[in-house]
């Protein structure tokens, strides 16, 4: 996050940013989407906190769908619970 924030301080070209988030398969469906959702607006208020307008932030929580590794370990849960940051320039 360190070094989000201190690109953010030299870039102010920044025109919107895009954060999708997404969490294992451990838990309940309704749940995982909720704890997903979260952690992007938790991404979200960050940015607000660092000076970026609201208006050029899109959140995005996914929940339990499009995992990149196994859920049948704790290792692969981990990297199922992921944050995807996209910083967009024109």
């Amino acid at each position: 996050m360190a070094q989000i924030e201190e690109y953010l301080k030299h870039d102010k070209d920044i025109e919107f940013i895009s954060v999708k988030a997404y969490s294992s398969s451990w838990g309940g469906r309704y749940t995982n989407l909720k704890m997903s959702e979260k952690r992007a607006m938790m991404l979200k208020q960050f940015f607000v906190d660092l000076g970026v307008v609201q208006d050029k932030i899109e959140t995005e929580g996914f929940g339990e769908k499009r995992h990149i590794a196994s859920n049948q370990n704790e290792l692969g849960r981990g990297e199922n619970r992921r944050v995807v940051i996209e910083l967009i320039k024109p």
